[in-house]
């Protein structure tokens, strides 16, 4: 029998000019998105971090289900990755529309 996919939750993540729109379930943790992304961009999961909130003050637990951080469906999520030096993260960075385009 197929998998009902009609009703299925996703999420929006954005780093930079990039938003992978991936399906998820409310019981998914950060760890379980970073190893979906991890699959999709070849970047290793350990490499990634998660936020709630473009400005990077809210990362997502990675220990808690999507739902007990009360993510809902459609909702954006942002990504950074550590720098080359892997001293830090980069800055939080979501491109915006160009302006009269």
């Amino acid at each position: 029998m197929a998998e009902d996919t009609s009703a299925q939750d996703y999420v929006r993540v954005k780093r930079r000019n990039t938003i992978i729109f991936l399906y998820v379930q409310l019981s998914d943790t950060a760890s379980d998105l970073r190893q979906k992304l991890s699959a999709i961009s070849k970047v290793d999961a350990a490499e990634m971090k998660l936020f709630l909130d473009k400005n990077g003050d809210v990362p997502l637990d990675e220990k808690k289900s999507l739902a007990d951080q009360k993510v809902e469906n459609d909702q954006e999520i942002f990504l950074v990755y550590r720098t080359e030096d892997g001293s830090s993260w980069e800055p939080v960075e979501v491109g915006a529309p160009e302006e009269g385009a």
